[in-house]
């Protein structure tokens, strides 16, 4: 058996927007499945069980997020000098966003729409912003490391725009922090000049 919306509504209490609600939600995600039965949707956990739900649910993300990387790695310029820098540990809450590959706008290009399908370009995307991608490109085909500011001066943004799509990354696990070994002395006169 599964739940109809009636008796869930029944046994939670709560009223059948709320209900729809959720269970809209519980179905884009992936752990419950729906069938109709004499006109009422019948809900059921995926797999019998929330752990099989959760299986299946973490399975179909790991093959979409395998197929999207391989998108991203064609464009990714290999770079020793790039790569010689260690990133200091440090733990960010990890946070992206896997999505199916869908059809591509128009006015999106193919990196466009990878960045906003990642969720690299923010909650509330405007169509045609592509700073996202921008960056992206910009830091998968730099020989070097890329600061802040110098991002903002190429894309012609804010340093506070691309330090959030940056933190994005960050937060995907797709860029990483790293010392500017060589800016080091010269940030530090700059501070110390700055107090005076």
């Amino acid at each position: 058996g599964g739940w109809d919306a009636k008796s869930l509504c029944e046994v939670t209490g709560l009223s059948q927007t709320g209900i729809h609600h959720q269970l809209v939600k519980l179905r884009e995600c992936g752990l419950i499945s729906s069938n109709t039965d004499g006109g009422w949707h019948i809900h059921v956990l995926r797999g019998g069980s929330i752990s099989s739900a959760v299986e299946l649910v973490t399975n179909e993300a790991r093959a979409v997020l395998k197929l999207r990387m391989k998108e991203l790695s064609g464009s990714i310029s290999q770079s020793d000098e790039r790569m010689a820098v260690n990133a200091p540990d440090e733990v960010l809450p990890f946070r992206i966003m896997i999505s199916e590959p869908g059809p591509i706008s128009e006015d999106d290009g193919h990196l466009e729409s990878l960045a906003r399908d990642l969720g690299l370009s923010g909650e509330r995307a405007r169509i045609g912003d592509s700073l996202a991608s921008k960056i992206l490109i910009e830091l998968c085909t730099s020989s070097d490391p890329r600061t802040i500011l110098a991002l903002s001066d190429k894309m012609g943004e804010t340093r506070s725009r691309v330090g959030r799509s940056v933190d994005k990354m960050r937060g995907a696990g797709l860029v990483q922090r790293v010392p500017m070994m060589n800016r080091i002395a010269q940030d530090i006169f700059v501070g110390v000049m700055r107090q005076f």
